[in-house]
């Protein structure tokens, strides 16, 4: 217990916080700005971004259809992309693992913390009767989404 409450201190220090399945790292500063960190640190792993969804504007646009909404982001997008490499790793160990791409790093700014710029992910989990390969796979997708949200936040 005593390991696992500094790791979650150290965590929250360094604006880390993992919450189940979702990891959020958060910085200061202007959305666009770290956005833009993102995509940079997308393609510095020599990958393509395939889509951008808007969230925060679609969620924006029906909320006039929706007397009782309240708004929740200042500015949302998530950010697809894939990686052929490490997707074929995961599609050879099971072709059911094709469910876990594309990948998605989600940008975030809560209308309540203006600058505060929540950069989170979704750690690819599966269950016990997983194959090793298909461990080893998710692991990999793992720290490829870890490396981007944490260069994304570090600038």
């Amino acid at each position: 217990m005593k390991h696992f409450l500094i790791l979650s201190v150290a965590l929250w220090l360094s604006g880390v916080a993992h919450a189940g399945t979702i990891v959020i790292h958060t910085t200061e500063g202007d959305f666009r700005e770290v956005r833009e960190f993102v995509d940079m640190a997308i393609t510095d792993q020599g990958l393509v971004i395939n889509t951008v969804a808007h969230i925060g504007s679609m969620l924006e646009r029906t909320a006039l259809e929706m007397p009782d909404a309240k708004p929740i982001y200042r500015h949302a997008e998530a950010v697809e992309f894939c990686s052929a490499v490490i997707s074929r790793a995961m599609m050879e160990a099971d072709p059911h693992n094709i469910t876990y791409c594309p990948y998605v790093i989600a940008v975030y700014e809560l209308i309540d913390q203006p600058g505060t710029i929540h950069v989170s992910y979704r750690r690819p989990t599966v269950g016990a009767e997983a194959s090793t390969a298909t461990r080893e796979a998710m692991a990999r997708v793992e720290a490829l989404l870890e490396r981007i949200a944490t260069e994304a936040t570090a600038f």
